[in-house]
């Protein structure tokens, strides 16, 4: 294999998004569905999952694409919602819309009775558009505009952070129902992302 060939292999084994019915998904922002031949399964054994998604990663990247894509095992979502909840049965994720705003992630995890985090209005209609309920839903922005804390106030949801006394106020003005979570600051310097230099209450 040429250096050229291992690295669009090594590339194609990283990169786009596929569930079990075999469709291929780009990033958020590019959307792309793409089967395998009609009336054809996604193969059922590890090795043939691989196969058939390097041959629809393949397609992609010699018929010419040039956008980024990747790959997700939407099964391998709901095993590991299934184990947290195995785990950690009185610990309720909410799962970070921000790190993956895939619809069929979100969609697979609302099915599954996640609940979400949401840093935005626009994370809040996607949310709320797969029929999942406002109380599902913590508005979790350290600095939050006040006409996006009005159309959280409209659309129902009531949880939401604060780590300031700023943030309080500006909540209390806007939004007077709301439930509060305090975000305290912990001790993250070991982290990939350390975001404590950022936010959390001391």
């Amino acid at each position: 294999m040429s250096a050229a060939h291992w690295h669009v292999s090594s590339l194609l084994r990283r990169c786009a998004m596929i569930n079990a019915r075999g469709v291929v998904r780009a990033s958020p922002f590019i959307r792309l569905a793409q089967r395998g031949n009609a009336g054809s399964a996604a193969p059922a054994s590890s090795a043939g999952v691989t196969a058939h998604v390097l041959s629809l990663m393949q397609q992609r990247i010699y018929g010419g694409e040039t956008k980024p894509f990747y790959v997700v095992d939407l099964n391998d979502v709901k095993a590991k919602h299934e184990q947290w909840s195995a785990l950690l049965p009185r610990v309720q994720p909410f799962y970070a819309v921000k790190c993956n705003p895939d619809v069929e992630v979100m969609r697979t995890l609302a099915a599954l009775g996640a609940n979400f985090d949401c840093a935005s209005a626009g994370e809040i209609d996607a949310v709320l558009g797969l029929g999942v309920a406002p109380e599902r839903i913590v508005y979790a922005n350290p600095c939050k505009q006040e006409e996006q804390l009005a159309a959280a106030a409209g659309a129902g949801v009531e949880w939401m952070t604060f780590d300031c006394a700023e943030e309080l106020l500006k909540i209390k003005a806007t939004h007077p129902g709301a439930k509060l979570l305090l975000r305290l600051l912990a001790d993250d310097s070991n982290s990939v992302c350390a975001f404590g230099k950022k936010f959390g209450a001391q």
